[in-house]
Formats: C-alpha cells, sequence, structure tokens
C-alpha cells in the first residue's frame, strides 16, 4: 500500500506512535546512560516498557492497513469497479 493511499487520521496515529518509540529509544540510549551510569537498574521494566512500545507500533500499522482495505474496497464499492 503506497503512503499515500493512507488516511489523515492514519498517517497521524502513525506518527504518533513512532515518535513516540523514537523518543523512548533515543532518550534511554543516549541521555538517560550519561546521567544514570547504572541505568538500567530494573531490566526487566526497561525490556517491559520496550516491548509495549513494539507492540504499539505494530498493532498501529496493522490498525491502519485495515481500516485502508476497507476504505478502499468501499470505495471501488461505490465507484462500481474493482
Amino acid at each position: 500500500m503506497p503512503v499515500a493511499a493512507i488516511t489523515g487520521l492514519g498517517k497521524t496515529v502513525l506518527l504518533i506512535v513512532a515518535i513516540t518509540f523514537i523518543a523512548w529509544a533515543l532518550i534511554t540510549a543516549i541521555f538517560v546512560p550519561k546521567r544514570s551510569p547504572g541505568f538500567p537498574k530494573r531490566l526487566d521494566a526497561y525490556i517491559v516498557v520496550s516491548a509495549l512500545l513494539f507492540i504499539a507500533q505494530m498493532s498501529a500499522v496493522v490498525w491502519v492497513t485495515g481500516t485502508q482495505e476497507t476504505e478502499e474496497e468501499t470505495h471501488a464499492a461505490e465507484t462500481g469497479g474493482g
């Protein structure tokens, strides 16, 4: 599916989730270790948060592609073409 086919809402959702995930990765990889050399003190909490952000990103992609297929089918049905 081309990026141009994604609706504005789909692009916004993907962008918000992606920015959150990227910010988490950059902050925890670059900035936090400089201030706290023992970071992460609890590796399990760090892994859980990272996994939740990954699941959120993948869920957003699945949701956007699922809604886009429905909208494309609806548009095709309205126009009478395939």
